[in-house]
């Protein structure tokens, strides 16, 4: 795909819930988001196959543009054509499969256990159940059948006897999940034929692609698993290091065998990155691959189709590096809840599939937000200065006014100091997090315009003090002249008006318990901000916040959507 040739490009996004495709073309010499569609998922329709999803989206842009998008027999029209029907080129990204059932296994309810949870449920899994050699891998389900079993536990050159009898206690749970008849299983996955060195990710039965590899010309890809493949389990070992052959040996040819890093190779160090890139790739082999219509959707592209969470952490790490700032981005979806936290060097996912519906956001986003900011901050402490933070996803806009999804945003992630909220209505992110790879200039050009919805300024000053207390005397200078001063009491939010497109020059003059991000309470500081669909935010509730009562809840809420309100 060379970017000089490519004008007009059609963006796939294939959830669990919904999927949504969008139009991106060249107008005025920029990329311009120019239509939507949307259409119910695999989970929602009952329809298994994700052509049917991303044609009935696409559908839905040639009603909006009068634009032919696919021919007579659903396929893309590629490239464009001189009528101007078809596009230059497709692009999708994936997470329409069910979770990958998991059992965890380890050594004691410890630090490696909670680790692997972590890094588990930071992937498209979930963790059925957990074993401990402690408990006596007492299963609460008997008639549990994982799709993955991982198995952790002991620090790197530490005694092995105790991985060994876990991994002799887990082996009857794998046989059970495996049909009798095992001969043509075990001469694919000989232990006999293995490197005595084994080292971490390799696997002992035969390859496989991985998630960015293209098929090759003139293959294709099952559109549902074979038998064998379906019963036997992968299993994961991110334990002691010394301890893998054996543990292989163990194994045998019941399983597919994968070897990552230890998990906590010290009691100090946690190194979940190997076991979470591990399980994302067998979603990828067990679940997406073999997803009615996956093959044919990745015959529309010729670039990789990567999972959903992966593209949104690329296009917040984009944003991040390019203007040099903090960001925390939250893409709160029907299927799953991932956050983001990057800034010009360092980044990391946190992600959790949502399995219970009826779940208030609030209460969906508080877990996964604080296993962001402990891998950010392990030692602790509170949110880090944020410049920027972004809502996303089908659970978070449309569905809530632009002041309910501030005050979630607020409530969750606690900001302190100085930031600027903003939401993604249309749930581009995903979409423009795939374009990165291959065509960034477009990517760039609907984020900086037409992608994110400028909420407003946050001033949040850090402190504690009684109801009512003064926290804040802050001083404002409009583009247009006009000045006001301005009071903050503790324990409430105040919006004031300043609309898109102004500016403002803040004198903030904090009182001797109040901190507004310098580090020093009592200190002043003076910055410059641009408005937004809700105004200037003052949230001076103290952090961290405490429980608030139904009426605390309903007069932020009003705060937040006063101004709203008032334009209509």
């Amino acid at each position: 795909m060379e970017q000089r040739e490519i004008e007009s490009i059609l963006v796939a996004d294939c959830g669990r819930i919904r999927t949504k495709v969008t139009l991106i073309d060249l107008v005025e010499g920029r990329y311009r988001f120019l239509a939507q569609g949307e259409a119910p998922g695999p989970g929602v329709s009952g329809e298994e196959d994700l052509i049917l999803s991303v044609r009935g989206a696409t559908g839905q842009i040639e009603e909006i543009t009068g634009r032919r998008l696919l021919d007579d027999e659903g396929w893309p029209i590629i490239p464009e054509r001189d009528t101007g029907a078809g596009v230059d080129a497709f692009v999708a990204t994936a997470s329409a499969a069910p979770p990958l059932r998991t059992l965890l296994a380890g050594l004691a309810h410890d630090l490696s256990v909670e680790s692997a949870r972590e890094a588990i449920e930071s992937t498209y899994a979930v963790v059925e159940e957990v074993v401990a050699l402690d408990r006596g891998l007492r299963l609460r389900d008997e008639t549990i059948c994982p799709e993955a079993i991982v198995i952790v536990g002991g620090t790197d050159g530490g005694a092995i006897s105790p991985l060994l009898d876990l991994t002799r206690l887990v082996a009857p749970l794998i046989s059970s999940t495996v049909s009798d008849s095992t001969d043509d299983r075990r001469s694919r996955s000989s232990i006999s034929q293995a490197d005595p060195g084994l080292h971490p990710r390799e696997r002992l039965s035969e390859p496989v692609l991985g998630v960015a590899e293209p098929l090759a010309e003139g293959s294709a890809e099952s559109d549902g698993p074979t038998s064998s493949d379906e019963i036997r389990p992968t299993v994961i070992f991110a334990g002691n290091a010394e301890a893998r052959l054996q543990v292989a040996r163990l194994i045998g040819g019941e399983a597919d065998l994968r070897i990552v890093d230890n998990i906590r190779p010290s009691l100090e160090v946690e190194n979940a990155s190997p076991l979470q890139e591990e399980m994302e790739e067998v979603y990828w082999e067990r679940k997406m691959r073999r997803m009615p219509g996956f093959a044919r959707l990745r015959a529309w592209t010729s670039v990789s189709i990567p999972p959903a969470a992966r593209a949104f952490a690329a296009v917040v790490r984009f944003l991040a590096r390019r203007h040099d700032l903090t960001v925390a981005a939250v893409d709160l979806g029907g299927g799953a809840t991932t956050v983001v936290l990057a800034d010009g060097s360092h980044f990391v996912r946190a992600m959790m599939t949502n399995t219970q519906g009826g779940v208030e956001a609030r209460d969906v986003l508080s877990p996964v937000w604080e296993r962001a900011r402990r891998k950010w901050n392990p030692d602790g402490g509170l949110t880090p200065h944020l410049d920027l933070i972004i809502g996303s996803g089908g659970a978070l806009t449309p569905n809530l006014s632009s002041g309910q999804a501030a005050l979630i945003l607020l409530d969750v992630l606690q900001p302190c100091g100085v930031t600027n909220l903003a939401l993604d209505p249309a749930s581009l992110m995903p979409s423009l997090g795939a374009l990165v790879a291959c065509h960034p200039l477009a990517a760039t050009q609907v984020l900086d315009r037409g992608c994110l919805l400028r909420l407003g300024p946050v001033i949040a000053p850090l402190g504690r003090a009684r109801p009512g207390d003064l926290v804040l005397q802050l001083k404002m200078h409009r583009d247009d002249g006009s000045t006001e001063d301005i009071r903050v009491t503790y324990g409430a939010i105040q919006v004031i008006p300043l609309p898109p497109g102004r500016t403002a020059r803040l004198e903030l003059r904090p009182t001797r318990h109040f901190d507004v991000g310098l580090g020093v309470k009592g200190r002043g500081a003076v910055t410059e901000v641009e408005g937004g669909l809700l105004g200037l935010i003052i949230d001076a509730r103290g952090r961290p916040l405490g429980l608030p009562s139904e009426e605390e809840r309903r007069e932020w809420l009003a705060a937040m959507e006063a101004p709203v309100m008032m334009k209509r």
